[in-house]
């Protein structure tokens, strides 16, 4: 099977991903990052008001056909442990939804056309935390780029724009989705997945 692991920032994915990997290595496995190839053609020319965001997006788009094609060769490759990724296609379409408001229809009627082509999980184990305790956990990682840049107030209402994305998707698109509080200790959130993780595939 192949599981996603989603949420905003700072929420715990990598360290669940590598805590689980780590200490059950003959259940799960991920794939490592890798470079995006080039996919000029989803650049067309009738597209001539190209803008910055609007080349994100193609690159992010290219990036999840390009995971779609690992997905397929790592399935063949492990046939007897189950895929686990840290953030999946559900990033790019929360994050570009709130961050592309203006251009959200254009980007939506792209999607639809290489949807396709994109391997969509089994399952989502979305990893939810309140948009104030991601705002301090990351004031103490010390981010201050891009939307980090905003004022606090501002970025907390980014942090629920994004999870009210993330859920709309879900809704959309998926069956199956593990809700786990990001509140809880790394232990606490490995033992909730795994345990609801086992009962999919045992």
């Amino acid at each position: 099977m192949i599981f996603d692991v989603e949420g905003t920032d700072s929420v715990g994915k990598t360290t669940l991903v590598q805590s689980l990997i780590s200490n059950y290595p003959d259940e799960f496995y991920t794939i490592p990052d890798h470079a995006i190839d080039s996919h000029p053609e989803m650049i067309r020319s009738e597209y001539v008001d190209v803008t910055k965001d609007d080349v994100k997006f193609f690159l992010y788009l290219a990036e999840g056909v390009d995971l779609s094609r690992a997905y397929k060769a790592a399935l063949n490759s492990y046939p007897s442990r189950h895929l686990i990724l840290d953030r999946g296609v559900f990033s790019m379409l929360a994050y570009f939804e709130v961050l592309c408001l203006d251009r959200k229809a254009r980007y939506r009627e792209i999607l639809r056309e290489y949807l396709h082509l994109i391997k969509m999980p089994d399952v989502v184990i979305y990893i939810k935390a309140p948009a104030d305790v991601v705002e301090s956990r990351l004031i103490k990682k010390g981010h201050r780029d891009g939307v980090y840049e905003q004022q606090a107030a501002q970025r907390v209402g980014f942090w629920n724009q994004l999870m009210s994305y993330y859920e709309t998707w879900f809704r959309g698109t998926m069956q199956r989705v593990i809700t786990i509080d990001g509140t809880k200790s790394i232990e606490e959130v490995r033992e909730i997945a795994l345990k609801e993780m086992r009962e999919l595939y045992e």
